[in-house]
């Protein structure tokens, strides 16, 4: 499963259009000719932050501070990584930057499951890490959430998932 915040409008996309041009295959969880939506298996905060309501975007940066989560647009944000990366050549600048986003991703979903945060001082910069903080979210997440997770196990289950 994938998850971020607008991921299914942009990252998700992005990146497999990406892998396209470049001549690298796509993974099954981006390989998504002939799904149904409900088979599709991404997770996406602004849609769970949405409830439905498709007329209006809410930035990650203004849910980290409705739910004072530490934003990680205190550097910079997406519309300045072009940038960053073509003219500073600051290629860590823009990791940290992603790193931070993973880690608000997850904050997020902690608290949309009225769950504590993750204190800053046990966030460590490892992308092993990373990965294990975000797959933890999602798993609570779809713990709390029976449905969403009685639709993923039905996919497993009948060969839509690997």
């Amino acid at each position: 499963m994938l998850c971020a915040h607008n991921g299914k409008e942009f990252d998700f996309p992005f990146i497999a259009r990406r892998l396209l041009i470049n001549g690298i295959k796509l993974p099954a969880c981006l390989s998504l000719a002939g799904k149904k939506p409900w088979e599709v298996p991404h997770l996406d905060t602004l849609e769970l932050w949405k409830f439905g309501d498709y007329k209006n975007f809410t930035s990650l940066n203004l849910l980290a501070f409705i739910f004072h989560i530490p934003t990680p647009k205190d550097d910079i944000d997406g519309s300045q990584v072009a940038k960053v990366y073509w003219e500073e050549k600051n290629l860590k600048r823009i990791v940290r930057y992603c790193e931070k986003d993973v880690v608000t991703v997850a904050q997020l979903l902690l608290r949309f499951n009225h769950e504590n945060l993750i204190d800053e001082k046990n966030v460590f910069c490892s992308r092993v890490i990373f990965i294990a903080l975000i797959c933890n979210c999602v798993n609570a997440f779809l713990a709390r959430n029976k449905k969403f997770a009685y639709r993923i196990s039905y996919r497993k289950r009948n060969g839509y998932c690997r």
